[in-house]
């Protein structure tokens, strides 16, 4: 599931949440995982959803790509170099999909290295 962990500002730049609510947000986290595990499981499984379908997209830009590719590159080098690079951006964009599993913990915004804070290994 992709967390957030920051605030947006009145100029839409994300901000990082203090330590204080760092904790907060985690006990939370913690109390909803105890007190309803199914709803957890079903946003868990809600989030693997939409990472597939997304990631069925651009399995679909990477089959078009190739076909651009094959198909037109004795014809036209340039539709040909066109469809290698859609072909290139769509896999990238398909690993990036399904790139995380569900229950992968993402770093927080005190583990990020621009914030300071140690690096997740």
């Amino acid at each position: 599931m992709r967390r957030r962990t920051g605030r947006s500002s009145s100029e839409g730049v994300l901000v990082p949440l203090s330590e204080h609510e760092q904790r907060v947000l985690e006990e939370l986290e913690r109390s909803l995982a105890r007190h309803d595990p199914r709803f957890v499981a079903r946003v868990h499984r809600g989030s693997r959803a939409v990472a597939l379908q997304r990631a069925r997209w651009w399995l679909l830009g990477v089959l078009a790509g190739v076909l651009l590719m094959v198909g037109t590159f004795a014809v036209s080098p340039f539709l040909g170099l066109l469809g290698a690079i859609l072909t290139f951006g769509s896999a990238l964009g398909a690993l990036g999909a399904l790139g995380r599993s569900p229950g992968e913990q993402r770093p927080t915004v005190s583990q990020h290295p621009e914030a300071g804070g140690p690096r997740s290994s």
